[in-house]
């Protein structure tokens, strides 16, 4: 989570950079001299790559957005990424705003996100 944090806007202000972001890292995160468990490259490609998904969910949480957000989710594979994008999606929010009632909006939002892919795992 922390080297997609620092490495997710690098990008801007491309509409698209999270993805132009997450190919280039795909080519030099090993070239960057990080010794990182196996696996690690792959996640944080795929969290700075779709670090602006979440934000869409968001939108459409408490209409048809539970259902789109389990469809995610069903899709990525790995619930954990999904947890750690919502997570993610929260600190960059939070790092851009400075606004209390915004914030305490997001982070509520965001754990009704967290809990709907706990329940749905629970059944």
């Amino acid at each position: 989570l922390v080297l997609a944090g620092l490495l997710h806007d690098m990008k801007k202000p491309a509409r698209d950079h999270g993805s132009l972001m997450a190919r280039e890292l795909e080519e030099t995160l090993d070239a960057m001299g990080l010794v990182l468990p196996a696996g690690d490259p792959a996640r944080v490609t795929w969290l700075v790559e779709h670090h602006l998904d979440i934000r869409l969910l968001m939108n459409r949480m408490g209409d048809e957005g539970e259902g789109a957000l389990l469809d995610f989710a069903k899709t990525t594979g790995d619930r954990g990424l999904v947890d750690a994008l919502i997570l993610f999606t929260y600190a960059d929010r939070v790092a851009v705003s400075l606004e209390t009632n915004k914030n305490s909006h997001d982070a509520m939002v965001l754990s009704s996100m967290l809990a709907t892919l706990a329940e749905s795992t629970a059944a």
